[in-house]
């Protein structure tokens, strides 16, 4: 979903200007873009059905390649027949590589230029940048020099149209202030099983840790009915719900995937991050985070609760608080 709720912003910025704007996606992000945008025209565009194995991430996404090649190219089909039934004039792509077309403009939106890949890493940016390469522009949600919050991931020697557009949240807006409630937010993402078995044993031995008042977000365990005197439970919650329980907490143990990184520059939580085993990029992140004094980590297999440090890590507010005007950055750009 990360890369659904980050372009809200984008979305809200072109009917500001008045643009007409046509949403295509499937699953549940099309269910939510609908639900937050019910007055804009929404297709379904077919997905690339990949299926994740939680043993090697790495290693199953490359025998899925074929299945990937096969979908970006219903992407390419379908995205032609979207721009002539519609009349559009303007493609904007979230890391679909499919979603292109020789009818129009288009553009890319990706933090991946540089994928940390394990192996082959020259050979998956080569196709990588081959598929990036087919739009007219590349659009990156990070700001431009060093430090940022992407670092490698968005270093390449190909040579690009690109443009560096600013961290993209969907709190972009929010400015309320709540009082702290929570010692805690827990919010572990990732494939099933692992997942539910990863966050039963994080709360299982909760009652050690120096935490008192936690909130966990977790639909798998509200609907089974969890209870508890100190720790509260949700389910899926609207963004208004999301930002206000993560202005509430001092602290926020989840993913480093790069939309909720974003998110932290808006709601100024202190993170502690747990990257997905063999998601390279979120263990790269975590660890360039850390080296950077903005956020600690630790690995699902060495996590204990004595690991989180006394010290809150800040995250890099200050650096970054001039580029949080969504609007001013994207009204540099000419569509």
């Amino acid at each position: 979903m990360g890369h659904t709720t980050r372009i809200i912003p984008l979305i809200e910025f072109l009917i500001h200007k008045e643009n007409e704007v046509v949403i295509a996606a499937d699953g549940a992000c099309l269910k939510y873009l609908k639900q937050r945008f019910p007055n804009l025209i929404t297709e379904e565009i077919s997905g690339y059905n990949i299926k994740y194995n939680p043993k090697n991430l790495a290693i199953d996404m490359l025998f899925q390649l074929p299945k990937l090649v096969f979908g970006i190219r219903n992407e390419r089909r379908e995205t032609d027949i979207l721009v002539r039934k519609h009349l559009i004039d303007v493609v904007i792509s979230d890391n679909r590589y499919g979603v292109c077309t020789k009818l129009c403009k288009s553009y890319f939106i990706t933090h991946q230029l540089n994928i940390q890949a394990p192996f082959f890493q020259k050979l998956v940016n080569l196709f990588n940048h081959l598929l990036i390469k087919q739009f007219d522009d590349c659009w990156i949600p990070d700001v431009k020099g060093q430090p940022n919050l992407t670092n490698q991931l968005t270093k390449s020697k190909t040579n690009f149209n690109t443009r560096f557009i600013g961290p993209l949240s969907r709190f972009w807006n929010q400015k309320i202030s709540y009082d702290i409630k929570y010692d805690c937010i827990i919010m572990i993402s990732g494939p099933e099983p692992k997942r539910s078995i990863f966050e039963k044993e994080l709360i299982k031995t909760l009652p050690i840790s120096k935490y008192k008042k936690v909130g966990v977000i977790s639909p798998k365990l509200f609907h089974e009915g969890f209870t508890s005197n100190y720790i509260d439970v949700f389910p899926q919650l609207s963004d208004p719900e999301f930002y206000s329980l993560l202005k509430q907490s001092s602290l926020l143990i989840t993913r480093p995937g790069y939309t909720t990184v974003m998110d932290l520059l808006y709601t100024k939580t202190t993170p502690f991050f747990i990257p997905t085993k063999g998601q390279t990029e979120q263990e790269y992140l975590a660890k360039y985070y850390q080296k950077k004094g903005w956020a600690n980590y630790t690995t699902e297999t060495d996590f204990n609760w004595d690991t989180i440090p006394f010290n809150d890590f800040k995250f890099p507010i200050e650096k970054f608080e001039n580029q949080l005007n969504i609007f001013d950055n994207l009204n540099s750009i000419k569509l």
